[in-house]
């Protein structure tokens, strides 16, 4: 889109995002405090007019017709519209109820850093930013217009539940973009089925909403408040709280729980006092039970207990989905004794190890997990990882250190311990635990030192013997 023409008047400003936005320069390289001043500076033009636009109603002259009004938040409205090029566009604004707030000059700012942070990305999974305008001292941000509907629109005009493939489709484009929105530095906080778009001619899943978005900092902060209950995790709730990529594995966790079960989850607040979450498979039979475990450990209270990254739980859903497609396949092949070559095209890429390729010490490098046959070099006191098996498998786990004496936690979904290491060698720098797994599921690791304070570097693997 090109510039378009800064007007005279200060009070109808125009701007695409990274340029000008009152009679300061703003562009994507400046720092939140930078624009900060830029809306603070703007602040003494801004009018009463009232943001309860009706169709027909006009802004920038005419650059943009209302067509109607399209639905409410907490902080703000959106409004579908039309551009003078005959486009359909999304354009948001602050209620006026917020005009009266003390705090209305720090909404304001937010809500335009809102758009700064969106157009850091440039991902298919990610509404685009048009660009940012000032009507009659009214900031707005004008959006790609998505055609189709929300996902919580999509799931409830349903009849029956979503299949878990088509479920799964949707989750892991939304993890895909929380991946990008991770690597910039940021949190989104919001993640929900009323923030995510499903197209009509694609049906790709778009997030639609940054307004909770927040720098990323592990160190402890104030929280600002804004959360939507069921899917917002327990951290939220408080008010000294360490965020962490966590955070958005709870919330996605929680809308692919009511995808596949057409209900919302209770809040966190309530099963901290006691009210048990129905777990997913209870209200949907037909939902596995490596993705209801999936689910449960995604919103998992103690952020603790949960995969830290989007990546990690999001491997847990890829397993699943291996799984499932394999037993879909062998259930049409199998009448026709094409089972065993079908077994060999689905399996050959997830290896099964016998024991003496660890002896060998054949590894595969991986990120983070060791689903199968892992190897992992870290420096740290305590990691988790997390692998799904079946019942009955063999299962050697073996970590190596020269620096610290390891110990090795085998748990299950929940948290529960199944089994812990004993010693390989005198030195203690050494841990295996061989054990036949008591049930399908997923299963999580801890791997340690087994002195307090104590960090190094170490190997981990996992070896499924045949």
């Amino acid at each position: 889109m090109n510039n378009p023409q800064q007007e005279q008047n200060n009070d109808s400003e125009s701007t695409e995002v990274g340029n000008l936005v009152s009679t300061t320069e703003l562009t994507l390289e400046m720092t939140t405090e930078e624009v900060a001043q830029a809306v603070k500076n703007s602040a003494h033009n801004r009018f009463h007019r009232s943001r309860n636009w009706q169709s027909g109603d006009e802004l920038k002259n005419g650059k943009y017709i209302i067509e109607k009004e399209l639905g409410r938040g907490g902080f703000g409205i959106t409004y579908l519209a039309t551009s003078a090029r005959g486009e359909l566009v999304v354009i948001k604004v602050l209620k006026d109820e917020l005009l009266a707030r003390d705090d209305f000059n720090q909404l304001e700012e937010d809500f335009v850093n809102e758009a700064y942070k969106l157009n850091q990305f440039k991902h298919p999974n990610i509404v685009p930013i048009i660009e940012v305008i000032k009507d009659n001292g009214c900031w707005c941000i004008v959006m790609e217009y998505i055609q189709g509907k929300t996902l919580e629109a999509t799931v409830g005009e349903r009849n029956d539940y979503l299949s878990e493939g088509e479920a799964l489709n949707y989750i892991k484009q939304i993890g895909a973009a929380l991946k990008e929105v991770h690597a910039q530095g940021l949190l989104h906080r919001d993640i929900k089925p009323q923030n995510i778009m499903i197209r009509e001619d694609t049906k790709d899943a778009v997030l639609i909403d940054f307004g909770l978005a927040l720098k990323f900092n592990r160190n402890p902060v104030v929280n600002s408040g804004g959360l939507s209950h069921g899917y917002a995790p327990l951290e939220q709730y408080q008010l000294n709280v360490i965020w962490d990529y966590y955070t958005d594995v709870y919330a996605l966790a929680a809308t692919l729980y009511f995808v596949l079960t057409k209900t919302k989850p209770i809040s966190a607040k309530q099963r901290a006092s006691a009210k048990k979450l129905v777990p997913a498979k209870d209200l949907n039979p037909a939902i596995s039970q490596y993705l209801n475990q999936a689910i449960e450990l995604g919103m998992s209270l103690d952020p603790a207990s949960r995969p830290e990254t989007i990546n990690i739980w999001l491997e847990l859903l890829e397993k699943n989905e291996r799984n499932r497609l394999t037993w879909k396949v062998l259930s049409v092949l199998l009448p026709l004794g094409l089972g065993l070559f079908t077994t060999y095209l689905f399996f050959e890429k997830t290896p099964i190890s016998s024991d003496w390729e660890l002896k060998l010490g054949k590894s595969i490098e991986k990120e983070c997990t060791i689903n199968d046959l892992h190897i992992l070099t870290q420096k740290c006191h305590h990691e988790k990882y997390f692998f799904t098996g079946n019942k009955g498998e063999q299962t050697i786990i073996e970590m190596n250190s020269d620096e610290i004496d390891p110990l090795l936690i085998l748990m299950d979904a929940n948290g529960k311990e199944i089994a812990r290491n004993d010693d390989i060698d005198v030195n203690n720098q050494n841990a295996r635990i061989i054990i036949e797994l008591p049930k399908d599921g997923i299963y999580q690791v801890n791997a340690q030192s087994s002195q307090e304070q104590e960090s190094g570097t170490y190997t981990i693997r996992r070896v499924t013997a045949n």
